[in-house]
């Protein structure tokens, strides 16, 4: 990602309807499959910041009826899942880290 740019800000909306501020990080592809990485905004005039997840959030890309769609990869939703999260995660940090080395 070029930091030209400056950093790139979604809002996301759950099925629960709580909306989630996220930093854009990168995108790779990885196993057939298109994962963005996301931190959750931190704001410094929040009150709460310091209640603020700070994570790794990591979405896979998925069309569905000719849409794109984000969907969470949640490495507490099983074997599989967290499985698939620390692969990626582990693609995402390399990435990171090599373009830090530029």
């Amino acid at each position: 990602m070029s930091d030209d740019m400056g950093p790139v800000f979604v809002s996301m909306t759950g099925e629960d309807g709580d909306v989630l501020d996220l930093e854009y990080i990168d995108e790779i592809e990885w196993n057939g499959a298109t994962y963005r990485a996301y931190f959750p905004a931190v704001y410094e005039d929040e009150e709460d910041s310091d209640e603020v997840e700070t994570g790794m959030i990591i979405m896979r890309v998925e069309i569905v009826n000719g849409e794109e769609t984000l969907v969470p990869v949640d490495p507490d939703a099983g074997k599989a899942e967290e499985d698939e999260y620390d692969a990626v995660y582990e693609e995402f940090m390399e990435q990171i880290l090599w373009d830090d080395e530029e």
